[in-house]
């Protein structure tokens, strides 16, 4: 059996989470692995032909096939086609000026509609996919525990750290929160914010520590916070986001602060295994509650590490994207 992963990248954290990290796992179970970059020309495709000759499955991350792209995959392979979405790509982006976009709606109920299976990365997702598919299940964005080691308090430490890792995409929603920063170091002039990230930008009072992403060093990186931050607006975009930020703070018992938005309202249990802010004044105050606790954010973090490594983790997962894939396999009968 060989699953074919067509992804973003192979440095693309949602291929990273959602395909890579499955390799190693599903070829210990006898599927054989291969990965491509989606074609970005005909060119990309014709040179993909015999690689979609030799696969029993597709495992499509997060495109939009269009007619001409289906019909080719159909026709250089019998095999079965997952689809698996973990942003809410049938929208325009938070950015836009309007988030309906008909064309990306279309494109993506007709990619849905084409597929053997649908894997969603929450339940948002799920609920739209399904009325274009109803062989729709959902897989949380997991995380592999290995990489993210427990974080150690140092009871001498008086600097306060808020962190954040994520694209440069979404650093706007941070950036968002600067009058929150800067009210808080003017009371605790011990904070300073971490960002985690390939670009960046300054606050006025507060100290930003300006880290470049490494893939070998999330963990680290993470580890380094005492704070975890968490912020997206409330639109249909967002809510289809899958929350990598908040469980890649929380396997590694960071206590975190998040936006009230989509899966994150359904991972996070108030003052249990971290905190929710809908407005400037609740980010205000969520943060502060933290600062002046260190007890609350050792208790909340290591409940936040056992809920990813319940519900959020890679061991989790694995099993249910093996009986996905083994499924698709054995409908299209190519052993």
């Amino acid at each position: 059996m060989r699953t074919l992963f067509l992804i973003q990248g192979l440095q693309h954290p949602a291929s990273r989470y959602r395909a890579l990290s499955y390799v190693p796992h599903l070829e210990a179970n006898g599927v054989e692995c291969d990965a491509a970059v989606f074609p970005a020309s005909r060119k990309g495709w014709r040179a993909l032909k015999e690689r979609l000759a030799r696969a029993n499955a597709v495992f499509l991350q997060k495109k939009r096939l269009n007619f001409l792209q289906h019909r080719f995959i159909r026709k250089a392979t019998r095999a079965g086609i997952v689809y698996d979405v973990d942003d809410a790509v049938m929208y325009n982006s938070s950015r836009a000026s309007s988030h309906k976009s008909w064309k990306r709606m279309r494109a993506f109920a007709a990619t849905c509609r084409r597929a053997d299976f649908v894997i969603a990365g929450n339940p948002y997702l799920k609920s739209i996919a399904e009325r274009h598919n109803k062989k729709t299940a959902v897989i949380p964005t997991s995380i592999d525990m290995r990489l993210y080691p427990q974080k150690q308090f140092d009871p001498n430490s008086r600097q306060i750290m808020l962190g954040w890792i994520g694209g440069r995409k979404s650093l706007v929603f941070l950036e968002e929160l600067k009058p929150v920063f800067e009210a808080l170091h003017a009371k605790y002039p011990q904070t300073a914010l971490k960002i985690v990230c390939n670009e960046f930008f300054d606050c006025a009072t507060m100290p930003v520590i300006k880290k470049p992403w490494a893939e070998q060093e999330e963990g680290g990186d993470v580890a380094s916070f005492d704070i975890g931050l968490a912020p997206l607006p409330d639109d249909v975009w967002s809510r289809g986001k899958c929350a990598t930020k908040l469980l890649q703070c929380m396997a590694a018992g960071v206590v975190s602060v998040a936006s009230a938005v989509g899966v994150q309202y359904e991972i996070i249990r108030e003052g249990v295994n971290g905190c929710l802010a809908s407005t400037p004044e609740e980010w205000e105050a969520k943060l502060e509650a933290l600062i002046l606790n260190p007890e609350a954010r050792r208790t909340m973090g290591d409940a936040a590490r056992r809920t990813v490594e319940e519900d959020y983790s890679m061991a989790a997962s694995r099993p249910k994207m093996l009986e996905i894939l083994t499924e698709v396999m054995k409908k299209h009968d190519k052993w």
